[in-house]
């Protein structure tokens, strides 16, 4: 297990998927415009966080960082809405 970074874990092989279930996954994507009035908790947005920080990263560098603006009126203001 690293040390310095906690990333390396051993993977569930019985979660693993096939090359359909692959495909289906990455068709389906699709990109959000019409949002619901819903906040979202900050449990969730920490799980969100965690699994962001296993997307590949140039030379595995792991420079991507976040900012959570949390609050539709926050998000309104720095929109310009």
């Amino acid at each position: 297990m690293c040390k310095r970074w906690n990333l390396c874990c051993s993977l569930k092989k019985e979660l693993n998927i096939g090359y359909e279930e692959s495909i289906q996954f990455l068709r389906k994507r699709r990109s959000i415009r019409k949002y619901k009035d819903k906040e979202i908790n900050n449990d969730d947005i920490v799980k969100l966080i965690k699994m962001a920080r296993y997307s590949p990263t140039g030379h595995n560098s792991q420079t991507a960082g976040w900012h959570v603006i949390n609050g539709k009126e926050k998000v309104n203001k720095i929109a310009g809405w």
